[in-house]
């Protein structure tokens, strides 16, 4: 299938009005791509496709028709001017489902039918984005207008002379300031619980609070416009009006798609929490208004998002999970509505309580499988950041220096294109990941210096390309190449740096739970890869396995070299350095060729070596346990800084028949 990325269609909004219906789409729409990749065929996981989509074609042409109401009722040009062609776009799109979903089922094996439906499908959710944004746009047009008229309407109440003028232009005012109010208060109820729709009911009050002091201040300034304190008074009342209502505007015109890091920060573990509470202690009133479904929808929106970059079975484990969360609130609107009929009716007897008992129990295997899922991107873009920027780095500075590159102008940046195609698109992956992260991140410190480290990740971004070009000059050759070694240098550390303030958003045991399962899935598919003889795959599934090994000893090191207690940071060390140095013994073995990987004694020692490396991930995450003193770590702690730790591991190495083939790789 195509790759498809939600985040490119602008799906990153505040606005609830907008995620209420994007999110049931886009979890229904990765769903469907899903399911017509696997092999099994469309109908068993849909039954009804063809009235599944005849209803889609029928709310596409409902909406349309909304879209086209709004915009002849509407004085905006713009809006109406846009609002025709992309409404009949949706209608054409939900035509297009509808046909390609007949065509699939008539074909259910036909990968072509499959190709169309899916395209299809991105083109609904695609057109539907395109809509309300319009509407979102013609509503930020209503917004900016408002505030001009009061601004306006300011302006005359500041020239007013007498009294009835003064009641005049104070009349006119009111009628702008209502207005401007009304739109705030929409925007508000639209945005829903978040650090901007705070901003924004704090500046509101302040603008409501100015109206009195206006009032006072002008009257005043008539019955003693002599007096200096007097006008002092005024001049201060309407400019702090003033900045009120831009600043207002201000927030009510930002572009929902672009949000301050501190904006993002904690939002699904918010989300996930609130939800949590709302279910732990189930409530009618609770349950039945939109507090309940925004939680849902916005939790829903995010593993959308996070399922979209992650790999096969990990977005397969997401969507199922947020498929049932779908399935499970319009199972609990359903029993609430039922028991409205029914107020004497014991809670504790109805099934609804069940119903929510088994959405926290989703729930919260939701959580763990987003944050797997957060952990596996974060090593799949972070661990290796700096790679592509070296391969460009060390490029560059060799055409350089040899010269051999196309004549002409811009001869070297063609040489480097798909080196910097390559680095850029490894720099989106981790800025995005990054975004994921802070949306799970609720300790502000932590917040704060991952958003600042990702500005300067940002400003080095932005920076490469002049230097770049300026290299492909001859007289500012030196000085552009030693600013990019220090770009390539200052990109570094700040990725590690990163990597560590991801590693501070969850807790040391959790970290090495999942890191454990995750090597163990690994193992297992290297195992699989052995039996098929399949060197590709196995070299790939090996690769991942090694560094989820030296991310642990990685980590595990610096949390070990905080540790005040020094027969737990001593003992802990000696199954660090085991696992470290069962690292290098895999790696040793996964460089031997194909044809002596077909050989069993090699597939043998390939499958001892995966062992010893479980074996001591494991003891590293049971180490960490400090009720494990003295059993296991105090015996160890002697050895820690002894000599003779490199050859007991040696011996014990040679012991399991690893030593032999490991030599004869090197």
């Amino acid at each position: 299938m195509e790759p498809f990325s939600l985040s490119d269609l602008g799906l990153l909004t505040e606005n609830k009005a907008i995620q209420r219906v994007l999110c049931p789409m886009a979890a229904q729409l990765c769903h469907l791509i899903l399911t017509l990749e696997w092999e099994d065929g469309i109908c068993q996981a849909f039954p009804n496709l063809g009235e599944k989509a005849e209803k889609l074609a029928k709310a596409t042409e409902e909406l349309a028709s909304a879209a086209r109401k709004l915009a002849a009722e509407s004085s905006d040009e713009v809006f109406k001017e846009e609002t025709c062609p992309a409404a009949e776009s949706l209608v054409q799109a939900g035509r297009r489902v509808l046909l390609a979903a007949r065509k699939l089922q008539v074909q259910p094996e036909s990968p072509s039918c499959r190709e169309e439906l899916a395209a299809s499908a991105k083109g609904v959710l695609t057109e539907t984005v395109k809509i309300l944004q319009i509407e979102d746009a013609a509503g930020t047009r209503r917004i900016s207008q408002a505030a001009s008229w009061l601004l306006e309407r300011l302006s005359v109440l500041r020239d007013a002379g007498d009294m009835p003028g003064l009641l005049a232009a104070f009349r006119a005012f009111s009628e702008a300031l209502l207005l401007l109010s009304n739109l705030t208060a929409k925007r508000l109820e639209e945005l829903g619980d978040c650090p901007r729709q705070k901003s924004l009911a704090q500046t509101l009050q302040l603008l409501q609070k100015c109206i009195p002091l206006l009032h006072a201040a002008k009257h005043s300034n008539l019955k003693c416009s002599w007096d200096r304190q007097v006008n002092l008074s005024k001049d201060y009342a309407f400019q702090l009006t003033e900045r009120t209502i831009k600043e207002l505007a201000s927030l009510l015109i930002d572009n929902t798609g672009s949000k301050e890091p501190q904006d993002r920060n904690g939002t699904f573990s918010q989300h996930t929490s609130r939800l949590l509470a709302l279910l732990s202690r189930p409530d009618p009133v609770h349950l039945s208004d939109s507090e309940f479904s925004t939680h849902v929808e916005a939790v829903i929106f995010y593993c959308m998002l996070l399922a979209d970059s992650s790999r096969p079975d990990l977005k397969l484990d997401l969507v199922k999970h947020c498929w049932v969360l779908l399935r499970l609130r319009k199972s609990i609107c359903s029993h609430i509505s039922q028991q409205e009929g029914r107020p004497g009716q014991s809670w504790g007897e109805s099934s609804l309580e069940k119903e929510c008992h088994a959405m926290r129990e989703e729930v919260e295997t939701l959580d763990q499988a987003v944050l797997t899922a957060t952990l596996c991107q974060i090593l799949d873009t972070f661990f290796e950041g700096k790679e592509p920027l070296r391969q460009l780095v060390e490029d560059a500075l060799s055409l350089a220096g040899t010269g051999c590159f196309p004549a002409g102008q811009g001869g070297f940046l063609k040489k480097l294109q798909p080196l910097t195609a390559t680095f850029f698109t490894h720099a989106q992956q981790m800025l995005r990941v990054a975004d994921l992260v802070l949306a799970r991140c609720t300790k502000t410190q932590t917040a704060r210096e991952i958003g600042e480290r990702v500005e300067y990740l940002k400003s080095l971004l932005a920076s490469l390309p002049p230097l770049l070009t300026e290299m492909s000059s001859d007289a500012a050759q030196t000085s552009a190449a030693e600013q990019l070694q220090s770009l390539y240098h200052a990109w570094a550390g700040t990725t590690e740096s990163l990597l560590r303030c991801f590693e501070e958003t969850v807790s040391r045991r959790e970290f090495l739970k999942l890191s454990v399962q995750e090597m163990a899935k690994h193992r297992e598919w290297c195992e699989k890869a052995l039996g098929s003889q399949d060197p590709e795959r196995l070299s790939w599934h090996a690769a991942r396995l090694t560094r989820w090994a030296r991310w642990v000893v990685e980590a595990t090191t610096r949390y070990v070299d905080r540790a005040t207690d020094p027969i737990f940071r001593n003992g802990l060390l000696v199954w660090v350095e085991q696992l470290a140095n069962s690292v290098l013994e895999l790696k040793a073995v996964t460089t031997l060729s194909p044809e002596r990987l077909s050989c069993l004694q090699t597939r043998d020692v390939f499958s001892k070596a995966a062992s010893c490396l479980m074996d001591a991930a494991r003891r590293v995450q049971d180490g960490l346990d400090g009720s494990n003193h003295p059993d296991i770590l105090s015996p160890l702690r002697a050895q820690v800084r002894s000599a003779d730790v490199a050859k007991e591991l040696e011996l014990s190495l040679s012991h399991t028949g690893l030593k032999t083939v490991t030599d004869e790789a090197a």
